[in-house]
């Protein structure tokens, strides 16, 4: 890893990030988070997402492993423990040449940092989930128990809770 910013404890184990992929160790095996989940090789979506200065953080709330990435460390990939999928969330952080501090998991459960704007004064953020931005939804390969074997597949069904208006749903097959 580049420094101790990329590195974070969660209540199943350590979980740290670098270019290669985003992994957690529960005291006997390592796991590679994006294996089959986000492409890794050169030049290739995680490849180009992390960088050297790229946070990780973990909110125990949700239990999600958040890490920063892309121009100016905007964007944040969100890993959900519970269901083991990734979510990209574009343009979290802003776009402006700032600098924050590491994600730090407070006592209340919830990550914060602190951005550190010149000549203004430093602000303290909290992470919160956000409804109204586009996301990238990323899940394994569903095979539907019989990997090899051709489907059909007719129907498939995307449930949004809450308030929601509009939504587009693009999707892609390999």
């Amino acid at each position: 890893v580049e420094g101790p910013w990329a590195v974070v404890k969660t209540d199943i184990g350590i979980a740290f990030a670098n270019d290669r992929g985003c992994f957690l160790y529960d005291g006997e095996k390592f796991v590679n988070l994006i294996e089959n989940k986000i492409d890794d090789c050169t030049g290739g979506t995680w490849d180009t997402h992390v960088t050297s200065s790229s946070l990780v953080g973990y909110q125990q709330k949700g239990r999600k492993i958040l890490v920063t990435g892309g121009t100016n460390n905007a964007d944040v990939y969100v890993f959900s423990l519970q269901t083991g999928g990734w979510t990209k969330l574009p343009g979290v952080f802003g776009a402006s040449s700032h600098t924050q501090t590491n994600l730090v998991t407070f006592f209340d459960g919830m990550v914060y940092w602190v951005d550190c704007h010149s000549g203004n004064p430093n602000y303290a953020y909290v992470w919160q989930d956000k409804a109204a931005q586009n996301i990238t939804i990323i899940t394994k390969d569903i095979d539907f128990g019989h990997p090899g074997v051709k489907k059909k597949v007719s129907k498939v069904y995307v449930t949004c809770s809450g308030t929601v208006g509009d939504v587009d749903l693009t999707y892609g097959v390999d």
